[in-house]
C-alpha cells in the first residue's frame, strides 16, 4: 500500500444532536463502523447499543500526555474473548488518563479473534509511526499473526484499516507520519487577491 492511499473510502459521518452522543461513521464499500465517543458519552453508553457494539472489535483510547505538551496518547485494544463494550468498560473503571474512545466494529459479521488482533497490530503501526501520538507507557505492541488466509490480512491491509485510518481522524488523532507532514508542509501556498481580482 502507497504512504498516501490514492482511493480512500467515502465515509458517511452521522454528527450527534448534542455533545452526549457519539459520532457515528460507516464507510462506502467498507462494512464497519466507528463510534468517536467522549470519555463522558461513552459512560452514557448512548447510542451504544449491547445489541450492536457488544461484540469482537477494537477500540484506540486516547488523551492528553499530560506533561503540559500537546501530544496525545494512545492505546489502541482488542477485546479478543469479551465483547467491545465489556473491555472498554474496564478502562473506564481503572485508568483515568484517557478522555476518547473510538470503537470499531463490522456490520456485516463479527471480526474474529485473529482478525481483530491483526488489527490491533495494524493500529499500533499507526500509532507508532505518527509524528504527533506516542504510544501509551506500558502498552505491549501487538504480535498477532492474523487470518491464516492471505486473502483475509489483505483485506485487513488494504480496505478495512484505511477506513479505520478515516475514523482516527476524524476523532481528531493527528495519525500523519513524518514523511506526510514534510509531503504537507512544503505545499505551496497559494494568495488571492482581495475583492476576487487576480
Amino acid at each position: 500500500m502507497s504512504e498516501i492511499d490514492e482511493h480512500p473510502p467515502v465515509a458517511l459521518v452521522r454528527f450527534p444532536p448534542a455533545a452526549t452522543h457519539p459520532i457515528i461513521v460507516r464507510f462506502e464499500g467498507v462494512e464497519i463502523e466507528a463510534a468517536i465517543c467522549a470519555r463522558q458519552t461513552y459512560g452514557a453508553k448512548r447510542d451504544l447499543p449491547p445489541s450492536r457494539w457488544s461484540v469482537l472489535g477494537v477500540y484506540v483510547l486516547s488523551g492528553l500526555v499530560g506533561d503540559g505538551s500537546r501530544e496525545v496518547s494512545a492505546r489502541p485494544g482488542t477485546v479478543q474473548t469479551r465483547p467491545l463494550l465489556e473491555r472498554v468498560d474496564e478502562h473506564f473503571r481503572d485508568a483515568e488518563w484517557w478522555d476518547q474512545v473510538i470503537l470499531i466494529r463490522r456490520v456485516t459479521r463479527a471480526f474474529d479473534n485473529a482478525e481483530t488482533g491483526y488489527l490491533e497490530r495494524l493500529i499500533h503501526d499507526v500509532v507508532d509511526q505518527s509524528a504527533y501520538l506516542r504510544r501509551r507507557a506500558g502498552d505491549n505492541t501487538s504480535n498477532y499473526g492474523g487470518p491464516s488466509s492471505s486473502d483475509a490480512k489483505a483485506d485487513l491491509e488494504n480496505r478495512i484499516l484505511p477506513a479505520i485510518k478515516i475514523a482516527l481522524r476524524l476523532g481528531g488523532l493527528k495519525i500523519e507520519t513524518a514523511a506526510e507532514m514534510t509531503a504537507l508542509n512544503d505545499l505551496p501556498t497559494v494568495r488571492r487577491a482581495v475583492g476576487g481580482d487576480l
